[in-house]
């Protein structure tokens, strides 16, 4: 491996990983490491893979032979493609860690901690060495965004167990600062490997049309959970941002109660679409079609088209289809893009 002495965990987030020969494998999504019921750094077990495929996969530390600031190589081009489960006893520093609220040994100082730093051992095993954390003060324990940084060892910072972890109350601004370079489908496979209580608080802190987009790329199990943990009036907040058939699709998994309850919450212009997309049953055209595509008219210029179909705010989804038509290009059931 190549000589290394500290890494921080952020800095290993999203970086692409290859084989020996060069192959591309995935990009690094998260470390996982085994917790101790001392005071001693805990173990670095392996990083989290996401795949060209979006699965994610565990990688043991000692198959990785390089790290650099721009790419992780592993020792083998072959990786164990068996979905990656935490374990009770693991940790996930990113998803987990970081936003972690913990104290100073010495002083009992409030702290947050901002990144986990990573150093080899004798024995080529990795540790969580050293953790930045940043003081909180006041009543509320608020982080200063203007505090000092430090870099304390391990053995210096309290309340990181198990127990601490999945019980005490976390913020998520160091993870949706990691959230920021990914798109709403990575951003939601790293949200479905998150511990339950995680996921939530990352949903509280998550503005609403990021999280609209990421609930549309979450499978329907998890968008059910997500969306009843939310209160009904942002539940219904988040639907209106969300695309009217992906809306639909979701109301429909729900009981009769919870479904109307949620649409009268929802405001008139933006439940319209949803309900008549609802009023199809699921295998007609009716219910797997859109009622907002991109109309054009036939005069429309290609360089036009080419700047609706790049709009950040149309879903892949729709770009893929262009409709050219004479007027009037507003459809019955909806707006066009």
């Amino acid at each position: 491996m190549t000589p290394v002495n500290r890494v921080f965990a952020a800095q290993l987030a999203g970086l692409p990983v290859f084989g020996p020969d060069g192959e591309s494998i995935g990009k690094v999504r998260d470390l996982v490491a085994g917790l101790r019921l001392d005071q001693q750094p805990p173990r670095v077990l392996g990083l989290v893979l996401e795949l060209a495929t979006r699965r994610r996969v565990f990688v043991p530390m000692l198959r990785v032979t390089s790290i650099e600031p721009n790419a992780v190589t592993l020792g083998t081009g072959s990786v164990n493609m068996r979905q990656f489960h935490q374990r009770p006893n693991e940790v996930l520093v990113l998803g987990q860690l970081t936003d972690a609220h913990a104290r100073l040994a010495r002083t009992d100082t409030r702290v947050t901690v901002v990144d986990a730093a990573m150093e080899p051992t004798r024995t080529r095993d990795w540790v969580l060495a050293k953790l930045a954390v940043r003081e909180r003060t006041g009543r509320l324990g608020l982080t200063r965004r203007r505090s000092s940084l430090h870099v304390l060892p391990w053995s210096d910072i309290a309340g990181l167990g198990l127990t601490d972890l999945s019980g005490q109350p976390q913020g998520a601004g160091q993870l949706l600062m990691l959230f920021d370079t990914m798109r709403p489908v990575d951003i939601a496979a790293t949200v479905r490997d998150l511990p339950v209580k995680r996921r939530h608080e990352v949903a509280d802190s998550m503005d609403d049309e990021r999280l609209a987009d990421v609930l549309e790329e979450l499978p329907e199990d998890d968008q059910k959970e997500l969306l009843s943990y939310l209160p009904e009036e942002r539940a219904a907040d988040i639907l209106e941002a969300m695309n009217p058939d992906d809306a639909a699709d979701l109301l429909g998994e729900l009981a009769p109660a919870d479904q109307n309850r949620l649409l009268e919450l929802m405001e008139p212009e933006e439940s319209g679409p949803v309900k008549r997309l609802l009023s199809y049953s699921s295998n007609t055209a009716g219910g797997l079609m859109t009622s907002e595509p991109v109309v054009l008219t036939p005069d429309t210029t290609i360089a036009e088209a080419l700047a609706h179909i790049r709009n950040p705010d149309l879903p892949p989804a729709l770009a893929t289809m262009v409709f050219v038509c004479r007027p009037p290009t507003e459809t019955p059931t909806g707006r066009s893009w």
